[in-house]
């Protein structure tokens, strides 16, 4: 398989094309959940699209998800950049919180097998597709000038973690999953 380059399509970056989703202030907690926790754990669409609620951790500092490849084989990764994404989410907005006590912690208390990424009021997993499109309609709307997608954000962290380690490509995707 060919070593993956600028040549073969923009590479995402942190500050040019996630930051601008991040901060943008008309795109909805969940969606920017989706785009941090996908820059952070180099995530395939189908693994991020199956975490559940019993995947997630909070450790204090941080929160850590169990990521679960094709093949069975779990691995956790930390979430540095997307924590305060995702306790945003699943305190205020996640459709979890109106089944459950006023005073409860929803990570604690909310059925295990509770998906994630849900539609907006109930908490029914949404779609793959829909996963594909929030990402799409997330950077469009940022006025990001590179196509946002969960297959391109994971090419791109292999890249630039290739890059910055100096790790072949190969020996990556064996330690990534």
């Amino acid at each position: 398989m060919q070593e993956p380059n600028d040549d073969q399509g923009t590479i995402l970056r942190w500050e040019d094309h996630i930051v601008p989703i991040l901060e943008h202030p008309d795109i909805r907690i969940r969606n920017k959940a989706i785009v941090a926790v996908a820059w952070d754990v180099f995530a395939r669409p189908t693994e991020l699209h199956q975490v559940r609620f019993s995947d997630l951790e909070d450790e204090g500092d941080y929160m850590t998800v169990r990521l679960t490849n094709p093949r069975g084989h779990d691995r956790k990764r930390i979430l540095p950049k997307s924590t305060s994404y995702m306790r945003k989410l699943i305190e205020e907005v996640h459709p979890v919180n109106e089944l459950l006590d006023s005073d409860a912690v929803t990570l604690e208390k909310a059925d295990p097998e509770t998906p994630l990424w849900t539609a907006r009021r109930e908490s029914k997993r949404l779609p793959l597709n829909q996963l594909h499109a929030i990402l799409k309609e997330a950077g469009e709307r940022a006025d990001v000038s590179a196509d946002v997608t969960l297959t391109n954000i994971r090419r791109s962290r292999v890249f630039l973690l290739a890059t910055e380690s100096g790790l072949r490509v190969a020996t990556l995707r064996r330690l990534l999953g």
